[in-house]
């Protein structure tokens, strides 16, 4: 009897910590469509191509239901805001697609269907928060006559860049941007000096712009993530791109 017993104790839990944890997890999903902060998104791991498009929520393929919020306000003097997804005890686990480097789609309050780009997961005892940035750029390159095109994040270009060589002779940048990019077998396509088209429709001629430095969000080049510093060159190269 004692053995029965304290296999239904090890059930619950282990330790009071971890058996407190699994109520209160219990607690949390029996409420978690109460919350106002409650939206259908959905998760892809997108490895060549853009993510698909959904005209509403209704579309998505494997929904899943997160609680979306906002990390600060807007401000037009800075980056877009981030936000953070909070998915229900144990999806985490269940689903290993919500990782870092890929891109989660989440519906606004017009119920119109908008994609992010997963960039950190944090380690909150309880339930742990995703940090997610808006994609508001497609970028377009071309490689070996292949033409490639990806979801980026626009970010300040916070980050030091003294300038780029070319033979003998250095360019020191200006007019200069970041981009958080997944790290994928498209943009791993992308070179110091590579030109890119960024979405701007109905300009012509469409700005072109070069890569300048490229940085990986870890200390090694398999990190999910990595951001591109752009700088802008004159308008008269976009000939080079114009077969996008």
């Amino acid at each position: 009897m004692y053995e029965d017993f304290r296999k239904r104790m090890e059930r619950k839990g282990t330790y009071m910590g971890e058996i407190m944890r699994r109520q209160s997890d219990i607690v949390v999903d029996a409420l978690w469509m109460n919350s106002v902060s409650t939206r259908p998104v959905q998760v892809k791991v997108i490895n060549q191509g853009l993510p698909p498009t959904y005209e509403a929520p209704d579309d998505f393929e494997d929904v899943l239901w997160a609680h979306f919020e906002e990390h600060n306000k807007f401000n037009v003097t800075k980056d877009e805001q981030d936000c953070y997804l909070t998915f229900r005890p144990g999806e985490l686990a269940q689903h290993p697609e919500i990782k870092p480097g890929s891109y989660v789609c989440v519906p606004n309050v017009d119920n119109e269907p908008e994609w992010w780009l997963i960039v950190y997961i944090d380690n909150d005892n309880e339930l742990r928060k995703t940090q997610i940035l808006k994609c508001n750029w497609v970028l377009k390159w071309v490689v070996n006559g292949n033409i490639y095109q990806t979801l980026g994040c626009q970010r300040v270009a916070n980050s030091y860049n003294s300038g780029s060589w070319d033979a003998d002779r250095l360019t020191f940048v200006d007019n200069i941007m970041s981009v958080w990019l997944p790290t994928n077998k498209d943009t791993q396509t992308i070179g110091y000096n590579q030109r890119m088209l960024i979405s701007d429709e109905g300009r012509y001629p469409p700005i072109a712009w070069q890569v300048s430095k490229i940085a990986w969000c870890k200390k090694h080049q398999d990190s999910p993530l990595h951001w591109e510093t752009l700088q802008c060159i004159p308008s008269n190269c976009w000939k080079a791109l114009r077969v996008l």
